[in-house]
């Protein structure tokens, strides 16, 4: 009787960690939990989705040298993408063939999704947008990264982050959550 007791308890301890064990068969992507931010407008998104399952937008930078910009998509519910427009950030960007910023994290939008902030490596700025309900942008605001060489931004709440490769410190500025405006450095 003593040994049928321990090939019960392994078989049962087999099952216990077989069921802790949970296949997941789900894409890996961002997710639109409200608190963080990413390049994809949350209007239209599932909270706690992986997969966009709306339509809304897709924002991309052009990193030009001379005259930077926002490539703005519209995103279908199959998430094929449609031109809405380039959008100039009157700063510059630092040019280059592959990604001279090394970053994901150039173009990011507010919690909120209605302000999209992009950095101007070239002229260490940081480009503040509006985001309209068609996924268009305006420019609002052009304000100094506090540093050399921006190369991300990040938001959260009623802070942007920006981290400075090419020397200064990394900083964060705080905005107005009604205009967007950039009011301080900390």
């Amino acid at each position: 009787m003593k040994y049928l007791k321990i090939p019960f308890v392994m078989f049962a301890l087999f099952l216990a960690i077989l069921t802790g064990c949970e296949e997941r068969n789900e894409l890996v992507g961002p997710t639109f939990n409200g608190e963080g931010s990413d390049a994809f407008s949350k209007r239209g998104a599932n909270r706690g989705s992986t997969v966009p399952e709306q339509p809304g937008a897709v924002y991309t930078m052009t990193n030009d040298a001379l005259s930077n910009e926002v490539v703005a998509f519209q995103r279908s519910p199959e998430g094929r993408l449609s031109l809405i427009g380039r959008f100039e950030t009157r700063g510059k960007g630092s040019g280059g063939e592959i990604d001279p910023l090394g970053s994901q994290g150039s173009v990011t939008l507010s919690h909120d999704g209605r302000w999209l902030f992009a950095v101007n490596a070239g002229s260490n700025e940081i480009s503040v947008f509006e985001v309209g309900p068609s996924g268009a942008i305006d420019l609002t605001d052009n304000v100094s990264s506090g540093g050399v060489f921006p190369v991300s931004v990040t938001a959260y709440k009623d802070i942007v982050y920006v981290l400075n490769a090419g020397g200064g410190k990394d900083i964060a500025v705080t905005r107005e959550g009604s205009t967007g405006n950039i009011t301080g450095f900390r």
